[in-house]
Protein backbone atom coordinates (compact mmCIF):
# COMPACT_ATOMS: atom_id res chain seq x y z
CA UNK A 1 0.00 0.00 0.00
CA UNK A 2 1.28 3.48 -0.89
CA UNK A 3 -0.98 5.55 1.39
CA UNK A 4 -0.79 5.66 5.19
CA UNK A 5 -3.66 5.85 7.63
CA UNK A 6 -3.43 9.64 7.78
CA UNK A 7 -5.26 9.58 4.42
CA UNK A 8 -8.17 11.80 5.53
CA UNK A 9 -5.87 14.60 6.67
CA UNK A 10 -3.86 14.30 3.47
CA UNK A 11 -6.93 14.37 1.25
CA UNK A 12 -8.16 17.54 2.95
CA UNK A 13 -4.76 19.16 2.33
CA UNK A 14 -4.72 18.11 -1.33
CA UNK A 15 -8.30 19.15 -2.02
CA UNK A 16 -7.77 22.59 -0.50
CA UNK A 17 -4.54 23.30 -2.39
CA UNK A 18 -4.69 21.31 -5.64
CA UNK A 19 -5.60 22.49 -9.09
CA UNK A 20 -5.62 20.42 -12.27
CA UNK A 21 -2.64 21.62 -14.26
CA UNK A 22 -1.45 20.97 -17.78
CA UNK A 23 1.37 23.48 -17.35
CA UNK A 24 4.92 22.21 -17.76
CA UNK A 25 7.30 22.65 -14.85
CA UNK A 26 10.85 21.72 -13.83
CA UNK A 27 12.15 21.66 -10.27
CA UNK A 28 15.87 21.09 -9.70
CA UNK A 29 15.62 21.17 -5.89
CA UNK A 30 18.63 23.52 -5.74
CA UNK A 31 17.13 26.40 -3.73
CA UNK A 32 18.22 24.93 -0.35
CA UNK A 33 14.56 24.46 0.57
CA UNK A 34 11.38 22.89 -0.76
CA UNK A 35 9.46 24.96 -3.32
CA UNK A 36 6.15 25.25 -1.48
CA UNK A 37 4.47 26.66 -4.57
CA UNK A 38 4.79 23.19 -6.10
CA UNK A 39 5.01 20.75 -3.18
CA UNK A 40 4.22 20.14 0.44
CA UNK A 41 6.05 17.75 2.80
CA UNK A 42 4.04 14.82 4.07
CA UNK A 43 3.70 14.04 7.76
CA UNK A 44 1.77 11.31 9.50
CA UNK A 45 1.50 7.57 8.99
CA UNK A 46 3.53 5.84 6.29
CA UNK A 47 2.28 2.74 4.43
CA UNK A 48 1.99 -0.84 5.61
CA UNK A 49 1.79 -0.36 9.37
CA UNK A 50 0.91 -3.41 11.46
CA UNK A 51 0.16 -3.13 15.21
CA UNK A 52 2.83 -4.70 17.37
CA UNK A 53 5.07 -5.45 14.38
CA UNK A 54 5.90 -2.25 12.52
CA UNK A 55 5.10 1.44 12.55
CA UNK A 56 6.33 4.11 10.17
CA UNK A 57 5.67 7.83 9.86
CA UNK A 58 6.65 10.63 7.52
CA UNK A 59 8.58 13.49 9.12
CA UNK A 60 9.48 16.71 7.25
CA UNK A 61 12.80 16.85 9.13
CA UNK A 62 13.86 13.75 7.17
CA UNK A 63 14.10 16.01 4.10
CA UNK A 64 17.38 17.83 3.48
CA UNK A 65 18.36 20.32 0.75
CA UNK A 66 21.84 21.37 1.90
CA UNK A 67 23.72 19.49 -0.84
CA UNK A 68 22.02 21.30 -3.73
CA UNK A 69 19.41 18.61 -4.31
CA UNK A 70 16.74 16.90 -2.23
CA UNK A 71 17.73 14.10 0.13
CA UNK A 72 15.01 11.84 1.57
CA UNK A 73 16.10 9.83 4.59
CA UNK A 74 14.88 6.69 6.33
CA UNK A 75 16.02 5.66 9.79
CA UNK A 76 14.86 2.60 11.72
CA UNK A 77 14.99 1.34 15.30
CA UNK A 78 13.31 -1.41 17.29
CA UNK A 79 11.03 -0.95 20.28
CA UNK A 80 10.95 -4.51 21.53
CA UNK A 81 9.68 -6.60 18.59
CA UNK A 82 8.26 -3.56 16.76
CA UNK A 83 10.24 -1.89 13.98
CA UNK A 84 9.86 1.90 13.97
CA UNK A 85 10.67 3.84 10.80
CA UNK A 86 11.10 7.57 10.28
CA UNK A 87 10.48 8.31 6.60
CA UNK A 88 10.12 11.15 4.07
CA UNK A 89 7.77 12.20 1.25
CA UNK A 90 6.78 15.21 -0.81
CA UNK A 91 3.47 15.63 -2.66
CA UNK A 92 2.60 18.03 -5.47
CA UNK A 93 -0.01 20.69 -4.81
CA UNK A 94 -1.30 20.32 -8.35
CA UNK A 95 -2.95 17.45 -10.16
CA UNK A 96 -1.36 16.34 -13.43
CA UNK A 97 -2.61 14.22 -16.31
CA UNK A 98 -1.30 12.70 -19.52
CA UNK A 99 2.27 13.64 -20.34
CA UNK A 100 5.91 12.91 -19.61
CA UNK A 101 7.18 12.84 -16.04
CA UNK A 102 10.93 12.93 -15.59
CA UNK A 103 13.00 12.37 -12.46
CA UNK A 104 16.75 12.36 -11.93
CA UNK A 105 17.30 10.29 -8.81
CA UNK A 106 19.65 8.09 -6.89
CA UNK A 107 17.68 5.33 -5.24
CA UNK A 108 18.24 4.54 -1.57
CA UNK A 109 21.61 3.46 -0.23
CA UNK A 110 23.69 4.19 2.85
CA UNK A 111 25.62 7.00 1.14
CA UNK A 112 25.22 10.28 3.07
CA UNK A 113 26.20 12.24 -0.07
CA UNK A 114 24.72 12.10 -3.56
CA UNK A 115 27.97 10.88 -5.15
CA UNK A 116 29.51 8.82 -2.36
CA UNK A 117 29.86 5.07 -2.00
CA UNK A 118 26.93 3.32 -0.35
CA UNK A 119 25.37 -0.08 0.02
CA UNK A 120 21.79 -1.21 -0.34
CA UNK A 121 20.24 -2.77 2.75
CA UNK A 122 16.79 -4.27 3.36
CA UNK A 123 13.99 -2.33 4.97
CA UNK A 124 12.89 0.44 2.63
CA UNK A 125 11.16 1.43 -0.59
CA UNK A 126 12.21 4.50 -2.60
CA UNK A 127 9.81 5.71 -5.25
CA UNK A 128 8.49 8.36 -7.62
CA UNK A 129 4.87 7.92 -8.62
CA UNK A 130 1.47 9.40 -9.42
CA UNK A 131 -1.47 8.87 -7.09
CA UNK A 132 -5.10 9.86 -6.77
CA UNK A 133 -7.84 8.74 -4.32
CA UNK A 134 -7.18 5.19 -3.14
CA UNK A 135 -5.27 4.27 -6.31
CA UNK A 136 -8.06 5.16 -8.75
CA UNK A 137 -5.00 6.53 -10.49
CA UNK A 138 -1.57 5.17 -9.58
CA UNK A 139 1.53 4.84 -11.73
CA UNK A 140 4.71 3.77 -9.93
CA UNK A 141 8.48 3.62 -10.14
CA UNK A 142 9.69 1.72 -7.06
CA UNK A 143 13.01 0.39 -5.78
CA UNK A 144 13.20 -2.07 -2.89
CA UNK A 145 15.97 -2.53 -0.36
CA UNK A 146 15.71 -6.30 -0.64
CA UNK A 147 15.72 -6.33 -4.47
CA UNK A 148 18.78 -4.22 -5.31
CA UNK A 149 18.96 -5.17 -9.00
CA UNK A 150 15.31 -4.58 -9.94
CA UNK A 151 12.85 -1.77 -10.50
CA UNK A 152 9.10 -2.26 -10.14
CA UNK A 153 6.64 -0.46 -12.42
CA UNK A 154 2.90 -0.61 -11.72
CA UNK A 155 -0.35 0.80 -13.09
CA UNK A 156 -3.53 0.81 -10.97
CA UNK A 157 -7.15 1.76 -11.53
CA UNK A 158 -8.24 0.77 -8.00
CA UNK A 159 -6.93 -1.31 -5.10
CA UNK A 160 -8.05 -4.55 -6.78
CA UNK A 161 -6.83 -3.97 -10.33
CA UNK A 162 -3.13 -3.45 -10.99
CA UNK A 163 -0.40 -4.54 -13.38
CA UNK A 164 3.14 -4.85 -11.97
CA UNK A 165 6.26 -5.32 -14.07
CA UNK A 166 9.63 -6.22 -12.54
CA UNK A 167 12.56 -5.03 -14.65
CA UNK A 168 16.03 -6.43 -13.90
CA UNK A 169 18.11 -3.32 -14.49
CA UNK A 170 21.07 -3.69 -12.12
CA UNK A 171 21.88 -1.63 -9.06
CA UNK A 172 20.43 1.84 -9.67
CA UNK A 173 21.39 2.94 -6.13
CA UNK A 174 24.99 3.31 -7.28
CA UNK A 175 24.44 6.82 -8.66
CA UNK A 176 22.07 9.24 -10.34
CA UNK A 177 19.86 7.92 -13.14
CA UNK A 178 17.19 9.48 -15.33
CA UNK A 179 13.68 8.04 -15.07
CA UNK A 180 10.69 8.85 -17.24
CA UNK A 181 7.01 7.96 -17.10
CA UNK A 182 5.19 8.58 -20.40
CA UNK A 183 1.45 8.40 -19.75
CA UNK A 184 -0.97 8.54 -22.67
CA UNK A 185 -4.52 7.25 -23.16
CA UNK A 186 -4.39 3.47 -22.87
CA UNK A 187 -0.62 3.15 -22.41
CA UNK A 188 2.16 3.87 -19.91
CA UNK A 189 5.84 3.55 -20.79
CA UNK A 190 8.81 3.74 -18.42
CA UNK A 191 12.32 4.76 -19.47
CA UNK A 192 15.63 4.41 -17.62
CA UNK A 193 18.43 6.63 -18.87
CA UNK A 194 16.31 7.23 -22.00
CA UNK A 195 15.99 3.50 -22.75
CA UNK A 196 12.52 1.95 -22.78
CA UNK A 197 12.41 -0.71 -20.04
CA UNK A 198 8.69 -1.39 -19.48
CA UNK A 199 5.28 -0.85 -21.09
CA UNK A 200 1.79 -1.38 -19.69
CA UNK A 201 -1.48 -1.30 -21.61
CA UNK A 202 -3.35 -3.02 -18.78
CA UNK A 203 -5.22 -1.10 -16.06
CA UNK A 204 -4.09 2.28 -17.37
CA UNK A 205 -5.70 5.06 -15.29
CA UNK A 206 -7.39 8.18 -16.66
CA UNK A 207 -7.86 10.61 -13.75
CA UNK A 208 -5.28 13.36 -13.05
CA UNK A 209 -3.12 12.71 -10.01
CA UNK A 210 -0.63 14.18 -7.59
CA UNK A 211 3.09 13.63 -8.14
CA UNK A 212 4.83 12.04 -5.17
CA UNK A 213 8.40 11.21 -4.28
CA UNK A 214 8.98 9.14 -1.18
CA UNK A 215 11.32 6.92 0.80
CA UNK A 216 9.68 4.84 3.51
CA UNK A 217 10.66 2.06 5.88
CA UNK A 218 9.48 -1.54 5.58
CA UNK A 219 9.54 -4.56 7.87
CA UNK A 220 8.34 -7.75 6.23
CA UNK A 221 9.74 -10.72 4.33
CA UNK A 222 8.33 -9.48 1.02
CA UNK A 223 8.00 -5.88 -0.14
CA UNK A 224 11.14 -3.95 0.85
CA UNK A 225 12.46 -6.54 3.30
CA UNK A 226 12.98 -6.63 7.04
CA UNK A 227 14.03 -3.45 8.84
CA UNK A 228 17.73 -2.67 9.19
CA UNK A 229 18.03 -0.89 12.53
CA UNK A 230 20.46 1.96 13.20
CA UNK A 231 21.59 2.21 9.57
CA UNK A 232 20.49 5.43 7.86
CA UNK A 233 19.55 5.29 4.19
CA UNK A 234 19.24 8.16 1.73
CA UNK A 235 17.49 8.74 -1.59
CA UNK A 236 18.54 11.75 -3.72
CA UNK A 237 16.53 13.73 -6.26
CA UNK A 238 18.01 16.49 -8.40
CA UNK A 239 15.18 16.97 -10.92
CA UNK A 240 11.46 16.46 -11.29
CA UNK A 241 9.59 17.74 -14.34
CA UNK A 242 6.30 17.44 -16.20
CA UNK A 243 5.57 18.04 -19.88
CA UNK A 244 1.91 17.72 -20.92
CA UNK A 245 0.86 15.36 -23.70
CA UNK A 246 -0.66 17.02 -26.73
CA UNK A 247 -3.21 14.93 -28.61
CA UNK A 248 -2.55 14.89 -32.35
Amino acid sequence: MRVGTSRLMLMIAVLTTSVFSQTAFTDRFDACKLDTNLWFPQHGDAPDNKPGNRYGAYHPDQLDFSQGEMRLAVSQTFEGPKAVSSSSEIISKGLYGYGTYEFVMRMASTSPTHDGAGRVVPGSCSAAFLLWENSLTEIDIEYLGNKPNSLFFTTWIDRNHKNTIEAHVGNVANGMHRYQIVWKPGIVQWYLDRKLVATSTKFVPTHPATIRINHWGTHNTGWGGLATANVNRYMYVKLASFTPWEAK
